[in-house]
C-alpha cells in the first residue's frame, strides 16, 4: 500500500500551478457570466432595433435634432430609399403623434429625414410609427421595432422666490407674494388648479390649507402669485408652496415629475432673526445682502449695523432684506456686527448680537471698448480705448471689409454686427480678410481696479486705407472677447427721408467743410440701386425718386464714395432719436389765426395776481376784426380753474388779469387762448411757493390701473424733512378723473381714440383726515361705473398736507383707469396714401386686452 503525504486530501493553496488554475477558471465563469448577461431578456434601448431575418429591413438608429428640434433621422441597416436623394416623399412613410407640420425626405438612401416646418414643440413626448407599405419596394419586410418615442426636452421649475409684504392696518399680518420660473410657458388657468400653499409643523402635526392666488393672469415662464393675509405668531411657521407634479407646459405633455416643493419660513413676531449674509462684489459698489425674518427700517437698522474695518456705505431694504452698498473692496475680509436689540417694524427684536466675517470675492474679469461709436476721422489719432477689470493679456485680431461687400456684411451677420460679444475668427476671406493680429498683447492692469487702455489702430490699420474694421479682442485663454466695428473716414453723412425722396449731405470729419463730387448711392434691402448722383458745391444730394417699390424693395442703406474714401448709413440702425425733441412744429389754425401770449413774468406766489396780454393775427399777420375771445386756465391738477370771455380791441390784442387764490395748488398753469372751440395760442406759468417746505408727502398705491366700478385705495404720509413723522396734521384730498388717450409702446401710428365721443374731466372724490402716530392715512375712492370715454381715462390723485401755522405741501399721483376691457386701434396700411371720397382705403387693426397678453389680428 503506497504511503501518503502529511498533506494528502488537503487544498493545494501553495502550489503555484493550482493558483493559475483557480484564476483561469474564474475569468472564464466572469466572462461567461457577461456573455449570458447579453441574452437575458430585457428592454432593448430605443435607438436600436431588434434584428430581422436574414436580408430584411430594419431600424438602427432614430436621431433626434436635440439643439434645435426641427428634425428627426430614422436610419435603416441598408438602402431603402431611391438613389435620388432629397426627394420629398407624396405619401407619409411614418406618423407623428402629436402631429408636426413638415415633410418627409431621402437623406441618403438608408436616411429617412422628417425636417419640421417649424420646430417640434418643447416639453414633448412624441410617438413614430412607420408605415412600411409607403416606403419598401416589392418584395421588401421591414423587421424589428416600427414604433419609437422622442421627448424634445424636460419641464421643469428653473427658479423660485419668495417675499413677505405688510398687510395695512393689520399689526404683525403679512402676505407672502413670490414667483416660480419655469422653463417653458405656462398656462395661469391650469396652474390655478395645481397650486396650493400650505403651514406644515403645526397644532396636530397636519398640514394646513393656506388661500393662495396667482397674479400673473397670461401665459408665461415667470408666474407670480400671493398669499391670503398671515399672522405672525411668538415661534417661527412654516410652510411649503406645492405644485402638482401632472403640470404640462402650454405647448407641450411632458409632465413636471414629482411634485415641487419650495419650503418657507415666516419669522416669528417677537424674535427678530438675521438668516444670512451674503457679499456681492460689483464695480465699482459692492454690496452685503442681510436676509431677515421681518422688516426692519434702513434709517433705524444703520444705528446697529457696524462694519470693521469701516467703509463708507449706505442701506436700502427690499422685501425682508437689508442691501449695504458702499466701498467694500473685492478680495478684502471684513467683520459684521449687527448689535442685540435692533427693532423690526413689526413686534420682533434681535435679542443676540450677530457677527460674521465678510469675505469678497475678487472681481469677476470684464473687458469693453469704452465708447459705442463706430466713426473715426481718418486724419486723427484712429485710437480707441478699452476698459478692463483683471485681465491683463488679449487676443487683438483687425479684419476688413470692402465697400461693395457691405450689404452682404449685414445680411449675413445681421444683429451680431451691432453686438459688443466677439468670438474667435475673422469675418472671412470674401468680406475683405485679415489685416492685422497680435496674439498675447499685453494690457494695464491692477487687480480688482477697472483700468483704461488706448489702443493705437495706426499700428494695424493700413495707412491710407479707410474702410470698415472689425477689431476682435479675446482675453487670453477664453473663447468670448468682445468687438468693435470702426470706419476710418473723412466723410461724414446727414440724409433726411422725405415722402418719396432724400436729402444727402456730406462733409469733412476734420474741416466740416462740404465735400464735392461724392458719389451717393441709394440702396435697397434686395440690394438693388433706388436712386444715385453726385453732391453740388454744398456737397448736397437730392432726389425724389427714392421711395422704392415690391419689385426693388425699400431703401436700407446711403453710401457716399469719393476717391478712395467712403462713409454709409443703414437707415434702419442709424436714426436719429427724436423722442425728446419738439419735431412737430407748429400745427396751422383751421381759422388761420395765431395768438402770442405773454406775462408780466413766468412764476407767482398763491394771492399774487397774473397779468398779461394776448395779441391775435390772422395767417398773413394782419389784425383782424374785433371777434370773441375765450381764455381758460387750467391749474396745477389739470383741472379748469376759470373761463374768461373778452372781446379783442381794434389792434387786435386783450389784457387779462387772473387773481391765483391763497389755496391755489402749486405747479404749472396753462393759460389758454381759444377762438371757438379751437386753442390758437398757450401762456405757461408757474404757481409756486417760496418759503421752503419743511415736510414731505407722499401719495402711495398698490394700484397701477384700475377699472370702472372698482376702488382706488391710496395712502397718504408725511413726515419732517430732519425729523419725526408728522403726526396729528390735516390732509385734503380730492380725486379727479381726467381723459388718457391709450398710447401703448410699439404700436406707433394706431389710433385707440373714438372721435365721436367726449369726456368732460370730473371730480369723483374729496375727504379729509389726520395723519396718525406714523404720518400716514388712507382714502378710498370709488371710480364711477358706465363711463364711455374717447378712449382710457387717468385718476389724477392730489393731496395737500397743512403745516402748523396754515401753509399747505401737496404732492399727486396718477392712476390710469380702463373703462374698456380691450381697445381697438386702427391705421392706413400705407401712412404715405390719403383716403379719397369714393374709393376703398385698406386699413390695419389690433385689439389689445388691458390685462391679457396682447394678440395682434
Amino acid at each position: 500500500m503506497e504511503s501518503q503525504p502529511d498533506n494528502a486530501g488537503k487544498p493545494q493553496y501553495n502550489d503555484p500551478k493550482n493558483i493559475a488554475i483557480a484564476l483561469l477558471v474564474l475569468i472564464a465563469l466572469v466572462m461567461g457570466f457577461f456573455l449570458f448577461k447579453d441574452k437575458l431578456p430585457g428592454e432593448a434601448p430605443e435607438k436600436v432595433a431588434e434584428q430581422p431575418s436574414a436580408g430584411g429591413v430594419s431600424v438602427v438608429e432614430v436621431k433626434f435634432d436635440k439643439e434645435n428640434s426641427a428634425f428627426v433621422d430614422i436610419i435603416f441597416n441598408k438602402p431603402v430609399g431611391k438613389e435620388d436623394a432629397g426627394e420629398i416623399l407624396g405619401r407619409d412613410p411614418a406618423t407623428i403623434t402629436p402631429s408636426v407640420n413638415g415633410a418627409w425626405q431621402w437623406k441618403s438612401p438608408n436616411v429617412l429625414t422628417f425636417q419640421a416646418s417649424w420646430r417640434f414643440n418643447m416639453a414633448t413626448d412624441y410617438r413614430i410609427k412607420l408605415n412600411p407599405e409607403n416606403f419598401l419596394k416589392p418584395g421588401e419586410a421591414l423587421g424589428g421595432k416600427t414604433e419609437f418615442s422622442i421627448r424634445t426636452d424636460k419641464f421643469k421649475v428653473t427658479k423660485a422666490s419668495v417675499s413677505e409684504a405688510p398687510v395695512p392696518d393689520e399689526k404683525n399680518t403679512v402676505t407672502l407674494e413670490g414667483a416660480v420660473d419655469f422653463n417653458y410657458p405656462v398656462d395661469p388657468n391650469v396652474l390655478a388648479r395645481k397650486i396650493s400653499l400650505r403651514e406644515v409643523g403645526g397644532e396636530g402635526g397636519a398640514a394646513k390649507e393656506v388661500p393662495v392666488k396667482l397674479i400673473t393672469e397670461y401665459w408665461h415662464n415667470t408666474m407670480r402669485w400671493r398669499s391670503g393675509p398671515l399672522e405672525k405668531a411668538a415661534g417661527e411657521r412654516k410652510f411649503e408652496l406645492v405644485i402638482v407634479g401632472d403640470l404640462t407646459p402650454t405647448d407641450g405633455n411632458v409632465k413636471l415629475g414629482d411634485d415641487y416643493i419650495e419650503k418657507i419660513t415666516l419669522g416669528s413676531k417677537d424674535k427678530l432673526a438675521v438668516r444670512s449674509a451674503e457679499p456681492k462684489s460689483i464695480y465699482p459698489k459692492s454690496s452685503i445682502t442681510i436676509g431677515l425674518s421681518s422688516f426692519v427700517s434702513p434709517e433705524i437698522a444703520s444705528d446697529y449695523i457696524s462694519v470693521e474695518p469701516g467703509v463708507n456705505y449706505t442701506v436700502k431694504r427690499v422685501g425682508n432684506d437689508l442691501i449695504m452698498t458702499g466701498d467694500f473692496v473685492p478680495g478684502k475680509k471684513y467683520n459684521l456686527k449687527i448689535a442685540q436689540g435692533m427693532p423690526a417694524l413689526d413686534d420682533a427684536v434681535l435679542r443676540e448680537e450677530y457677527k460674521k466675517e465678510i469675505q469678497f470675492a475678487n472681481l469677476d474679469p470684464t473687458i469693453e471698448f469704452e465708447s459705442p461709436g463706430m466713426f473715426l476721422d481718418s486724419k486723427g489719432t484712429k485710437a480707441v480705448a478699452l476698459k478692463s477689470i483683471n485681465i491683463n493679456t488679449v487676443d487683438l485680431t483687425v479684419d476688413k471689409v470692402y465697400l461693395n461687400n457691405l450689404f452682404f456684411l449685414f445680411q449675413s451677420y445681421g444683429y451680431s454686427v451691432w453686438r459688443d460679444e466677439f468670438y474667435q475668427g475673422s469675418v472671412g476671406d470674401f468680406f475683405g480678410g485679415r489685416v492685422a493680429e497680435a496674439y498675447g498683447f499685453k494690457i494695464a492692469d491692477k487687480q480688482n481696479q477697472e483700468v483704461t487702455t488706448v489702443l493705437d489702430l495706426k499700428k494695424y490699420i493700413p495707412e491710407n486705407e479707410p474702410g470698415l474694421y472689425q477689431v476682435g479682442i479675446l482675453p487670453q485663454g477664453q473663447y468670448q472677447g468682445v468687438q468693435k466695428w470702426v470706419l476710418i473716414t473723412d466723410i461724414g453723412i446727414v440724409a433726411k427721408k422725405g415722402k418719396d425722396g432724400f436729402l444727402v449731405w456730406a462733409s469733412s470729419f476734420s474741416t466740416l467743410e462740404p465735400i464735392a463730387g461724392a458719389n451717393v448711392r441709394i440702396l435697397s434691402d434686395k440690394n438693388q440701386l433706388i436712386a444715385s448722383g453726385t453732391t453740388n458745391s454744398k456737397g448736397i444730394f437730392e432726389t425724389d425718386k427714392a421711395a422704392g417699390d415690391d419689385k426693388k424693395g425699400r431703401p436700407y442703406m446711403i453710401t457716399v464714395q469719393k476717391g478712395g474714401d467712403f462713409s454709409f448709413l443703414l437707415l434702419d440702425n442709424m436714426l436719429i432719436d427724436t423722442s425728446g425733441l419738439d419735431v412737430g412744429g407748429a400745427v396751422p389754425s383751421l381759422q388761420g389765426y395765431s395768438a402770442y401770449v405773454y406775462g408780466e413774468r413766468d412764476i407767482y406766489r398763491p394771492g399774487e395776481t397774473a397779468n398779461g396780454v394776448a395779441i391775435v393775427r390772422d395767417a398773413n399777420l394782419n389784425t383782424p376784426a374785433p371777434m370773441p375771445i375765450i381764455l381758460k386756465q387750467i391749474d396745477a391738477r389739470g383741472r379748469v380753474a376759470r373761463t374768461i370771455k373778452e372781446t379783442l380791441s381794434p389792434e387786435g390784442m386783450v389784457s387779462f388779469s387772473i387773481d391765483i387764490p391763497e389755496f391755489a395748488p402749486t405747479g404749472n398753469n396753462t393759460l389758454e387762448v381759444r377762438a371757438g372751440d379751437e386753442v390758437i395760442g398757450q401762456y405757461m406759468f408757474q404757481v409756486e411757493e417760496f418759503i421752503p417746505d419743511r415736510i414731505r408727502v407722499r401719495i402711495e398705491t398698490d394700484e397701477a390701473a384700475v377699472g370702472v366700478g372698482k376702488e382706488l385705495k391710496y395712502d397718504v404720509s408725511s413726515a419732517y424733512l430732519f425729523g419725526p413723522p408728522a403726526s396729528g396734521l390735516s390732509v385734503e384730498t380730492l380725486v379727479d378723473l381726467v381723459e388718457r388717450p391709450f398710447l401703448p409702446e410699439n404700436y406707433k401710428g394706431y389710433v385707440f381714440t373714438n372721435p365721436d365721443r367726449t369726456f368732460e374731466s370730473k371730480e369723483i372724490f374729496r375727504g379729509e383726515g389726520t395723519l396718525d402716530a406714523n404720518g400716514n392715512t388712507s382714502f378710498t375712492a370709488s371710480i364711477p361705473d358706465g363711463l364711455r370715454p374717447p378712449s382710457s381715462l387717468q385718476a389724477q390723485i392730489s393731496a395737500r398736507v397743512q403745516e402748523t401755522g396754515g401753509r399747505g405741501v401737496n404732492a399727486t399721483r396718477r392712476v390710469n383707469v380702463d373703462p374698456y376691457p380691450y381697445y381697438i386701434g386702427l391705421k392706413l396700411k400705407d401712412p404715405e396714401k390719403y383716403a379719397e371720397p369714393g374709393k376703398e382705403v385698406e386699413l390695419e387693426y389690433v385689439a389689445l386686452a388691458t390685462k391679457a397678453r396682447a394678440r395682434k389680428r
